[in-house]
């Protein structure tokens, strides 16, 4: 969930426990969460979303498409189990 703050910044409103994670990414790579969390205000006009919020964006966008192969591919090898029985 977000919030709005007085500052059109949208801020993440925790519903579970969250932990504070620190890495070190090369410098294209943040220029490239940067112009992501750009493009993320673009489609939400007066919104302001940060460098975190773009990460989290990603990071939700990548895992959700990870598990949906990993879904589809389950599926389908019940499938060919079934149809071999």
């Amino acid at each position: 969930m977000t919030a709005v703050n007085r500052q059109n910044t949208v801020t993440r409103v925790p519903h579970e426990p969250t932990t504070q994670v620190a890495f070190r990414l090369a410098d294209r790579m943040l220029a490239r969460i940067d112009r992501h969390a750009k493009r993320m205000g673009k489609d939400r006009p007066g919104l302001t979303f940060t460098r975190a919020d773009a990460v989290r964006d990603l990071l939700t966008q990548a895992l959700e498409s990870v598990e949906d192969v990993e879904t589809n591919a389950k599926r389908i090898r019940r499938q060919l189990h079934k149809d071999e029985s």
